[in-house]
């Protein structure tokens, strides 16, 4: 990536964050769509969401992240005995 010099703002779109995440983009914008935590984008162009880099690079530094699926959770039925 680029470097950002004092004042600029360093702007990020989804492929960008991918590569600093090391993940796919459909899984940054799974991120997007469902983390609370995750920054909003500053605009939605015909590209896609643009972010703020700093936001993003913070919430990176936050992410519990875990390898792998989460637990498939589900009810216990009497057929399951």
């Amino acid at each position: 990536m680029n470097r950002v010099e004092p004042g600029e703002v360093e702007l990020m779109g989804v492929r960008e964050i991918a590569e600093l995440f090391g993940v796919t983009r459909q899984r940054v914008s799974q991120l997007a769509a469902g983390h609370a935590d995750f920054p909003r984008p500053l605009a939605q162009l015909q590209m896609g969401p643009v972010f703020c880099g700093v936001s993003v690079r913070e919430f990176l530094a936050s992410w519990d992240r875990r390898p792998g699926r989460p637990p498939i959770h589900r009810e216990i039925t009497r057929r399951d005995v």
